[in-house]
């Protein structure tokens, strides 16, 4: 998020949330540490990307929030709060020190893979390309990476989760 939209968020959360830091960003979101002040405890405050707003859209958010928050299994962070505020989806969390899942992945993957199979970049995005039968559709995302143009738009089942991956900041090299 740019420095505007950032002081636009201090904005419109101000009387809820005091955002302190960055904690990470992702393809579909960037994730502050805050701090609630109705309840003086730190949270994990993610907000989603315009452009992945405008692709997953705000009722479908909202509806898939409303569902999250009444999941329940301890290896589940729970939803204190979500919401739009200034034209930007977020929710709130529960703060969990430690490393980022980013980095527990890449732990696990180097630790139980060959060198062969680790990725160079791990990225969190909203969806995943696939074919109108189900399977993941690698070469097509491959093909937007590197901006040249998709073959067979039409076989996939959801073609528009291909421009999530398009000017990713983590995936320039």
């Amino acid at each position: 998020m740019t420095g505007l939209a950032v002081e636009r968020l201090r904005t419109v959360l101000s009387g809820h949330y005091t955002l302190e830091r960055e904690l990470g960003r992702g393809g579909t979101a960037t994730v502050y540490l805050a701090q609630d002040l109705k309840h003086a405890r730190p949270v994990a405050l993610k907000v989603l990307r315009p452009d992945v707003t405008e692709v997953l859209g705000a009722t479908q958010f909202l509806r898939e929030i409303r569902i999250a928050a009444r999941l329940t299994h301890p290896n589940i962070l729970s939803v204190h709060d979500s919401g739009k505020a200034g034209g930007l989806l977020y929710y709130v969390m529960p703060y969990i020190a430690g490393d980022s899942l980013r980095e527990r992945i890449r732990r696990r993957v180097r630790e139980h893979t060959s060198p062969h199979h680790v990725p160079r970049r791990i990225v969190q995005v909203a969806d995943i390309p696939r074919t109108i039968s189900g399977k993941i559709t690698e070469l097509a995302v491959r093909e937007v990476i590197h901006g040249r143009p998709v073959k067979n738009r039409d076989a996939l089942a959801n073609p528009a989760a291909l421009d999530l991956y398009r000017d990713l900041p983590e995936l320039r090299t």
